[in-house]
């Protein structure tokens, strides 16, 4: 019969490629497993998927080169305009009023309902978030629609409030029916560099250049809505490959070795006993001796 550490001595040189660790105070059997336990652990590429700009172009050309607004005139001097994502998942109102002396524009946004309402039902928006195991294609899809979506969102934000003139003001307020509105209004703020700055949970602003508005504070701010368009327009031009990796398989005995088992209880919880018996201890629990 074989002793076990003889066979165990046996499978640590084919594994380091017959290379003897000759540092001092190590016995002359110790041998470098460090290549083999490195080339072990590499991943390895198990899949290459790849997501070609074609939808976020098609997004970019329908809601801006030539966009479609579906534009309702309710009274002589109220109409509403909207865009909405080809996926319907959200969608942009903005309703001009004329009646005063300076037109003014009111803009919401947010996920319609079958009722046509702007809101941000939770059961829709738990859906949207469910994710994939990741690290598999429909995760890299999920997360690249929902990539997509919110550029998709600045892009016709950054449409609608561009529509305005010089000297015409904007009013939004955030939606806050599940309590989310101060975070929305921090966003808002912070995505229009000021302009849109909210006291009592509105945002108040005049346009009054190209790029200059004076917010609700009286505060001038040099904000351009063509940057929310940028977001869009780069995924429109962007190739994105991704790589599934998995991890080398390896034999059980050797993949204890790799990983630092304490041999001696791998083999006895996995083999058979062998009835060899040695100076020091009986079968298996040999191998736990150095």
């Amino acid at each position: 019969m074989i002793d076990p550490r003889t066979a165990l001595r046996g499978l640590l040189k084919i594994l380091s490629g017959g290379n003897r660790d000759t540092t001092k105070g190590e016995g002359s059997n110790s041998l470098s497993i460090n290549t083999a336990s490195a080339a072990s652990n590499k991943p390895v590429i198990k899949d290459i998927y790849n997501i070609t700009p074609d939808r976020a172009k098609e997004w970019y050309k329908s809601l801006l080169v030539d966009p479609y607004k579906n534009t309702q005139r309710l009274t002589s001097d109220v109409s509403v305009s909207s865009l909405e994502t080809p996926d319907t998942a959200y969608r942009v109102d903005k309703t001009r009023y004329t009646g005063g002396a300076k037109p003014l524009h009111a803009i919401e946004f947010g996920m319609p309902g079958s009722d046509g309402t702007l809101s941000y039902n939770r059961d829709r928006a738990q859906f949207m978030k469910a994710k994939a195991e990741p690290g598999t294609e429909l995760r890299f899809q999920q997360d690249y629609n929902d990539r997509l979506r919110r550029n998709a969102l600045k892009a016709m934000l950054g449409r609608q409030i561009d529509d305005i003139r010089p000297g015409s003001s904007l009013r939004v307020s955030a939606y806050d029916s599940d309590k989310g509105g101060a975070n929305r209004e921090a966003l808002y703020s912070r995505g229009t560099k000021g302009a849109l700055a909210f006291k009592d949970g509105v945002a108040r602003a005049r346009r009054e250049g190209r790029n200059t508005w004076t917010n609700i504070f009286g505060e001038k701010v040099t904000f351009d809505p063509k940057d929310l368009k940028k977001p869009l327009k780069d995924m429109s031009k962007q190739f994105i490959t991704r790589y599934m990796l998995r991890m080398m398989r390896i034999n059980p005995v050797v993949n204890a070795i790799m990983t630092g088992a304490d041999l001696g209880q791998y083999m006895n919880e996995n083999l058979e006993p062998t009835g060899f018996r040695s100076g020091r201890g009986e079968g298996r629990s040999a191998l736990n001796d150095s």
